[in-house]
C-alpha cells in the first residue's frame, strides 16, 4: 500500500540548496554523432511545434535495446515513414537527466516488485533549448504511460511549488525523495504524424550513481522507444524490428542504471532477462564494458 504524505515537503533536503544537484559527469559527443547528423539529413524535417497526433503524453510505450552498429541501418529503413526533430540545424541532442528516489529506492522497488500504478520523478534539462522540467511518469493499471512535468529555473528551484507538483500527481506517495541517478544521453527523435507515433533512439548513455558515485557507460548499444496512442503492429518501426530479429523489453533507464551501479544488495531478479541481454551485446561489441550479471 502506498504511504501518503502531503503536508512535509518531499524535497525537504534540497529546500534550503533551491537549486538543482548538477550532473557529475558531463555528457561528451558520441564518435558517431556526425556520422548519425549527415544520415539524418536525408529525413523530412519537423520542429517542437510541428507535431499534433505525436505528443503523446499519455501514451503506451514499446522499448528495444539494440546493438549500436544497426541504427545507420534502421534509420535507412525508417526514412520513407518517419520525420526527423531539428533544433537550430541539429537533429542529434543532448539529455541530462536526475532521478530522485526514496531513501529505501521505492521508485525503484515498485518497478522491480511489478506494481501495476507506480511512478518514476526525475529532472529533465534538454540542452538544445536550454530548458529544464521536473517530469512525473506515472505507469498506470492499463499499462499506459502518463507524464505530467513542471518548467523550472534549474539555479533558482522553487521547491515548494515543485513539491506541491508532484504530491498532486504521485497521490501523495512519497514522503521524501533525493537526487539518485544521473542518467544523460543523446537522442535523435523520430515521428510519424500520419499515424500519430514517435520513435525515440537514445544512445552514448551514461549512468551514474550519486552516492556511490560508481559510473557505468554504455557507448556500443541504443535504446529505441516507440510511443504510440494505442499498440499498432502495423507501424514500420514494428516491420524493421521484426526483420532484423530483436524483440522489446520490459524495462526503464532507472531500472538498468540502480541494477548496474548498486554496490550494495539490491533487488534484481525480476530484470535478469534484460541484464542478460546487455550482456550478450557486450559480447558482440568488443570494446563495450563486459557486463557480470550475477555481480551487479
Amino acid at each position: 500500500m502506498l504511504e501518503r504524505q502531503a503536508q512535509k515537503n518531499i524535497f525537504a533536503p534540497l529546500v534550503h540548496a533551491g537549486i538543482i544537484p548538477r550532473n557529475p559527469q558531463p555528457l561528451t559527443q558520441h564518435p558517431m554523432t556526425f556520422q548519425l547528423e549527415e544520415q539524418l539529413k536525408c529525413y523530412r524535417p519537423h520542429d517542437l511545434t510541428d507535431l499534433s497526433a505525436a505528443t503523446l503524453m499519455d501514451r503506451v510505450d514499446t522499448k528495444y535495446i539494440l546493438p549500436l552498429d544497426c541504427l545507420p541501418e534502421i534509420l535507412n529503413a525508417l526514412a520513407a515513414d518517419f520525420t526527423a526533430q531539428v533544433i537550430d540545424g541539429s537533429r542529434v541532442f543532448s539529455y541530462e537527466n536526475t532521478y530522485f528516489d526514496t531513501p529505501s529506492q521505492y521508485c525503484y522497488l515498485m518497478h522491480h516488485n511489478g506494481l501495476v500504478s507506480r511512478y518514476k520523478v526525475r529532472h529533465r534539462r534538454y540542452l538544445a533549448t536550454q530548458t529544464s522540467f521536473i517530469e512525473i511518469k506515472k505507469k498506470n493499471n492499463q499499462f499506459r504511460t502518463i507524464k505530467q512535468r513542471i518548467q523550472i529555473q534549474p539555479d533558482n528551484v522553487d521547491w515548494q511549488e515543485v513539491g506541491a507538483f508532484v504530491n498532486e500527481h504521485t497521490q501523495g506517495c512519497f514522503s521524501e525523495l533525493e537526487p539518485f541517478q544521473s542518467i544523460n544521453y543523446q537522442r535523435i527523435t523520430l515521428a510519424n504524424e500520419a499515424v500519430g507515433e514517435r520513435l525515440t533512439l537514445d544512445m552514448n548513455l551514461s549512468f551514474q550513481n550519486l552516492d556511490t558515485e560508481k559510473l557505468v557507460a554504455l557507448p556500443n548499444l541504443f535504446i529505441a522507444e516507440l510511443k504510440q496512442a494505442r499498440i499498432n503492429l502495423s507501424s514500420p518501426f514494428f516491420a524493421v524490428m521484426r526483420n532484423i530479429g530483436y524483440r522489446p523489453l520490459g524495462f526503464s533507464k532507472y531500472s538498468i542504471a540502480c541494477c548496474i551501479t548498486s554496490e550494495g544488495e539490491i533487488k534484481k531478479n525480476n530484470f535478469k532477462p534484460v541484464l542478460l541481454h546487455l550482456e550478450k551485446l557486450a559480447r558482440r561489441s568488443p570494446n563495450m564494458e563486459m557486463l557480470d550479471v550475477q555481480r551487479v
